[in-house]
């Protein structure tokens, strides 16, 4: 399998040195490299030839290899450049104005909906959960085939919300991945968020197992506060996790909560966003299954793959408010300035 790739970078090297300005052998090269551990060559390839003519096009091709810092420091083609054509994978995409962070809350609730790509890839990744879920079951083994099946899900998942940290106005596409590693690498962020938002308190409560400690409050109350505290954190933990493509970054309490502080009503309106947004799915997914109680299999079937797509939905629009937050405060944070 290496000498496959290593036979690859090869050939598309070769192609791009007689076509150094070729947006196809840039884009080829770029892959290549990745594939074979030197991300680097093609990143600087893709930058040279965007210095030489900073076109949409290009931009796009960027975006598509670099990581979200490496993104930001780069420049956007100036308006002569022309408009950006109406192709997906070629294109830079139309952004949505930055403006209060509020006001752009209505970029959220249909996201995962606004048009029949996102809606497959809403499908798409439902499926790729619900298999993980199920693969889950078959001990350790099963736990490695369910973080890479459900890897390719959250590896989308974050692009949504590095795109949505730039005001992309539309749903990004499937993410390319050159290893299965990449794969685990997205569903260990997400691990890493829950296990840094209730970590803490699981702690305190195995601790006081362990502690024998009697049918005393401090320990109860302790597990709580952390509890509520790590929820609070949730969507900054999202955010450091998706912005700095980094999973350990989640543990950076002080860096998470100084950057709270630094927007505390637009990040209680996210909070807010996500609680309400939660109850909601909860609702719906209990009238669902209630009526599903009295269904026959087939239709019970259909109702519980509905439950897993509202399950998705919810995921894919938090994702979405956490990325137009960052787009909305990005000043004020700081973070890659």
């Amino acid at each position: 399998m290496r000498e496959k790739e290593e036979a690859r970078y090869r050939a598309a090297r070769a192609r791009l040195a007689a076509a150094p300005d070729d947006l196809v052998a840039l884009k080829d090269f770029a892959e290549a490299a990745k594939a074979v551990d030197r991300r680097s060559e093609g990143l600087d390839a893709l930058q040279a030839a965007y210095k030489r003519n900073p076109s949409h096009a290009l931009h796009s091709a960027l975006r598509s290899i670099c990581t979200f810092p490496e993104f930001q420091a780069i420049p956007p083609p100036p308006e002569e450049a022309g408009p950006a054509p109406d192709t997906r994978s070629l294109t830079s995409l139309e952004t949505i104005p930055r403006r209060a962070y509020p006001l752009m809350l209505d970029q959220v609730v249909f996201y995962p909906v606004r048009d029949g790509a996102s809606i497959f890839i809403l499908l798409g990744c439902s499926l790729l959960l619900a298999v993980g879920s199920f693969c889950s079951r078959f001990g350790c083994l099963g736990w490695v085939f369910a973080a890479a099946i459900s890897g390719y899900a959250f590896a989308y998942l974050w692009t949504v919300v590095a795109s949505s940290g730039v005001g992309e106005k539309t749903t990004p596409g499937w993410p390319d991945f050159s290893g299965v590693w990449e794969l685990f690498g997205a569903f260990g962020r997400w691990v890493m968020v829950w296990v840094a938002c209730l970590g803490p308190a699981l702690a305190l409560l195995i601790y006081g197992i362990a502690r024998g400690e009697g049918p005393g409050l401090v320990v109860p109350i302790g597990v709580i506060g952390l509890a509520l505290l790590g929820l609070a954190y949730y969507p900054m933990a999202i955010m450091l996790a998706g912005f700095t493509h980094d999973m350990w970054q989640v543990f950076n309490f002080p860096s998470g909560y100084r950057s709270i502080l630094r927007m505390p009503g637009d990040y209680l309106i996210c909070l807010g966003f996500f609680i309400s947004g939660y109850l909601a799915v909860v609702v719906i997914e209990l009238a669902l299954i209630y009526v599903a109680q009295r269904m026959p299999l087939g239709p019970w079937i259909a109702i519980m793959a509905m439950c897993r797509v509202l399950d998705t939905y919810l995921l894919i629009m938090q994702m979405r408010a956490v990325g137009l937050l960052y787009y909305a405060r990005e000043k004020d944070l700081g973070w890659f300035q």
